[in-house]
């Protein structure tokens, strides 16, 4: 069971408020956001996702994002193909910024050859933040897994 002090004093919550209207307190928001459980006060799922530092770490599920690059075309690449893995974890707000931003990192490496020679790969920047934000804040959460990015010469796999 977690306390509830951790989400009212996070870093997280206080910058969210800070450009919040209203002027309203962080246990307040927690509150009448019903982000605490009104008989225990232990917070919810949603606000340990929104708004603890490290919700891997106090939640009984892995919420992370695991980035894949595969240097390959190919549907099923083999080990030898696995360029680079990482895996970024946080608050959603800070999960979103750093995976597109690793995503267009990773990205910025890959060169596919076009007609008028080696081009680097690139994908609409408003394109890349729907389909990541959408994978981290619609995913099911009461599944155990982390979110799957394969980054292919080719494609991106989400």
């Amino acid at each position: 069971k977690m306390n509830p002090d951790s989400l009212v004093d996070s870093v997280e919550i206080k910058k969210f408020l800070k450009g919040f209207s209203p002027k309203t307190d962080s246990l307040d928001f927690l509150i009448n956001q019903h982000l605490l459980d009104n008989s225990t006060w232990s917070p919810t799922y949603a606000s340990v996702l929104l708004f603890y530092a490290n919700p891997s770490v106090a939640l009984p599920r892995r919420c992370a994002v695991k980035i894949t690059r595969y240097e390959t075309r190919e549907d099923d690449p083999e080990r030898e193909h696995l360029s680079e893995q990482k895996t970024i974890e946080g608050s959603l707000y800070n999960l979103i910024h750093e995976t597109v931003d690793s995503v267009v990192e990773i990205m910025s490496n890959v060169k596919i050859w076009t007609s008028d020679g080696m081009k680097n790969v690139s994908y609409p920047p408003e394109t890349l933040w729907e389909i990541i934000a959408n994978a981290i804040i619609h995913r099911d959460y009461s599944i155990s897994d982390d979110i799957q990015i394969m980054v292919f010469d080719n494609r991106i796999e989400v």
